[in-house]
């Protein structure tokens, strides 16, 4: 079975979403989850919101079990379960199991 990341942030807002301040993110937000829906891209937002891990291919996960992986790793830090790309680990299968360290270009520079 071939796998692939999924990944969940999740944030919080500083304002009510029919406010002026977040009138542009609104706006956005829409085409922007089309254009991440198209691609399956993954990426770490370099926050503590953010978590990967493996799904098989095809499969879309819960947003609930999505928040499950975030509150995993914030208890555990990364694990199979729930991990970063400067932590990862390999898909389900692999020979080496072991945690692997994320590559420089992957990281954010903020």
């Amino acid at each position: 079975m071939e796998h692939v990341l999924a990944q969940v942030n999740i944030g919080r807002l500083r304002a009510p979403l029919n406010s002026p301040v977040l009138a542009g993110f609104m706006a956005a937000l829409d085409p922007v989850n089309a254009l991440a829906d198209a691609a399956r891209v993954s990426t770490d937002s370099h926050t503590d919101m953010s978590a990967l891990w493996w799904i098989p291919d095809g499969h879309i996960p819960a947003t609930t079990g999505a928040e499950d992986r975030i509150r995993h790793l914030r208890a555990h830090g990364p694990t199979p379960q729930a991990f970063t790309l400067r932590a990862h680990f390999p898909p389900p299968g692999s020979t080496d199991s072991a945690p692997q360290p994320g590559r420089e270009e992957w990281m954010c520079p903020a």
